[in-house]
């Protein structure tokens, strides 16, 4: 898509649609940034997931500070570092007691949404000046000739 004084790249026409609309809004770049990510886990939930885990890296243009906030999951308290013991000749990654795969302690706590939400606390211009949210969008949210994912339910 192409629009004047800014750039928003994703694999998906309508996440970049959003993304735009907010920043003509009056939204920054985290703004659009979240708005396309959120956008992208309905259109796209095998690439794009509150429920997963990644790195987010902020600059900001007026004093070239950057910031870089970890998604990742967060594991139990109780685990330790024994649990990754790896067994010497597996190449299956297999770890001495399998501590990791089975039980509470092999269950991580996604990231991401936390993730997305930090920046907004701090930087969300659209929230803080009480601009209105972006109206939700009728039609396919799929390429034309394209099966959806998701099917949105009728209520």
């Amino acid at each position: 898509m192409i629009a004047s004084r800014a750039v928003v790249t994703t694999n998906h026409p309508q996440a970049i649609a959003a993304a735009l609309e907010i920043l003509a809004m009056g939204g920054n770049a985290v703004d659009a940034a979240v708005t396309a990510l959120s956008l992208l886990s309905v259109v796209e939930p095998m690439m794009v997931s509150p429920h997963g885990a990644g790195v987010c890296v902020i600059r900001d243009g007026r004093t070239g500070n950057v910031v870089t906030i970890d998604n990742h999951a967060t594991v139990p308290l109780r685990a330790h570092a024994g649990m990754v013991q790896p067994i010497p000749g597996s190449l299956e990654n297999d770890t001495e007691d399998a501590e990791n795969d089975v039980g509470y302690l092999a269950v991580a706590t996604p990231g991401n949404l936390a993730g997305w939400a930090r920046p907004l606390r701090r930087r969300d211009r659209l929230a803080r000046g009480g601009a209105r949210r972006p109206r939700a969008r009728r039609g396919p949210a799929v390429w034309p000739g394209e099966r959806p994912v998701v099917r949105p339910a009728i209520l």
